[in-house]
């Protein structure tokens, strides 16, 4: 009889050390999820940093050259007015020189 209690006890004491242990699994398992969900988390954070940087990146771009394509129309049109300037100065000029030959040969 007295093996049989202590058979007993032992068996007790087994079944709660294997519950604990279970229980500290159990633990240690949602403790990982937990862990996981917050990496999940901060690389869900992280990619939507990096996609927000990456638009910001191509609208600069976008608005960078869009900005120099006005400029150098700009520029073309500054050359466009110069160079009619010039033609009608330089015809005015040939008038004034062919005017002054004509009256040098009267």
């Amino acid at each position: 009889k007295i093996q049989s209690l202590e058979r007993g006890r032992q068996c007790r004491q087994q079944l709660v050390a294997e519950q604990e242990e279970q229980q500290q699994q159990k633990e240690f398992a949602e403790s990982a999820s937990n862990q996981q969900i917050e990496g999940a988390d901060h690389q869900d954070e992280q990619q939507r940093e990096d996609a927000a940087v990456k638009i910001q990146k191509v609208h600069r771009g976008n608005a960078g050259r869009q900005q120099v394509s006005e400029v150098r129309v700009l520029q073309e049109k500054k050359n466009e007015a110069a160079t009619k300037i010039q033609s009608l100065e330089r015809g005015r000029q040939c008038r004034q020189q062919l005017v002054a030959e004509q009256e040098e040969q009267q």
